[in-house]
C-alpha cells in the first residue's frame, strides 16, 4: 500500500501518557459522539506538525483497559486527518528471548479479551479480514526506524503473536503457563484497537515494549 506523506496519529498506551516531543503543545479536545458504554466520545489530543497524539486511556480522565474508548480514540484519529496509526503497548514477555528494554514489532495478534471489537453496533456488521492483522509497510517502517536509535533497545524483534487479554488484572501462573504455548507477549490492549482501525481503513500496527517477563511461564509446579 503507497502512503502518501500526510497525518499520523500516535496512540500511546500507559507507559507513553505523556509524549516529550509535544510537552509545550496544548491539549485539545475533539467531540466523536461515540461512546462505548463507559466514556462519552469526547478525546483529548495534541497536535505537532503532521502528527496527533491520543493517549489510549485519557489525559484527565482514566480509563482502565476494560473501559477504554478504543472506538472514539481511532474515530478521533480519522476525523483530525490521520491516514496511519501507530500503537505504543507495554506488554510481557511470555518467551525467554524476548527481554525487558526490548522492542517487539508484532506481526499477529490472539484475542482472548471477550470485548466487542464491531465498531458500528447494532444493525451494520463488518467482516474485517485480519490476514495480515497489521499493515506490512507500517510494520517495516518501524522496523528500520528502530534500526536508527542506535542502542535504544537492547533488542529489536521484527515479528511476534500479541496475545490480549481481557484486564484489568494481570494473568496467573497458569495462565501464563498455557499463553506461553501460542504467543510471545502478552498485553491488555490490542483488541479491539486492531480490528477497529482495519475498520475505519486506518493502516495500523503495534511497538510493544516489554516491561517484564513471565516466568511463571517456564517452571512446572
Amino acid at each position: 500500500m503507497k502512503m502518501d506523506r500526510n497525518k499520523i496519529a500516535i496512540i500511546g498506551g500507559s507507559g507513553v501518557k505523556d509524549a516529550p516531543t509535544f510537552k509545550n503543545n496544548e491539549w485539545k479536545l475533539v467531540d466523536t459522539f461515540y461512546s462505548n458504554g463507559f466514556g462519552d466520545g469526547k478525546v483529548e489530543y495534541q497536535e505537532r506538525d503532521d502528527v496527533i497524539f491520543i493517549p489510549r486511556h485519557g489525559h484527565t480522565k482514566n480509563f482502565g483497559p476494560s473501559r477504554t474508548q478504543y472506538g472514539a480514540n481511532l474515530i478521533a484519529a480519522k476525523a483530525l486527518g490521520a491516514k496511519v496509526v501507530i500503537a505504543t503497548s507495554a506488554v510481557g514477555s511470555l518467551g525467554k528471548n524476548i527481554g525487558v528494554e526490548s522492542l517487539v514489532v508484532p506481526d499477529d495478534y490472539i484475542d482472548e479479551s471477550g470485548r466487542d471489537d464491531n465498531l458500528f453496533g447494532q444493525g451494520l456488521v463488518v467482516h474485517a479480514n485480519p490476514i495480515p492483522p497489521f499493515n506490512t509497510l507500517l510494520r517495516l517502517i518501524l522496523v528500520s526506524a528502530a534500526d536508527l536509535t542506535y542502542g535504544c533497545f537492547k533488542e529489536i524483534h521484527n515479528k511476534g503473536t500479541y496475545i490480549t487479554i481481557p484486564g484489568d488484572r494481570f494473568g496467573t501462573a497458569a495462565e501464563g503457563k498455557r499463553r506461553a504455548k501460542y504467543a510471545d507477549i502478552i498485553g491488555m490492549t490490542l483488541s479491539p484497537e486492531a480490528s477497529m482501525a482495519m475498520q475505519l481503513d486506518l493502516p495500523y500496527a503495534v511497538a510493544a515494549f516489554p516491561v517484564d517477563v513471565n516466568l511463571a511461564a517456564y517452571h512446572e509446579g
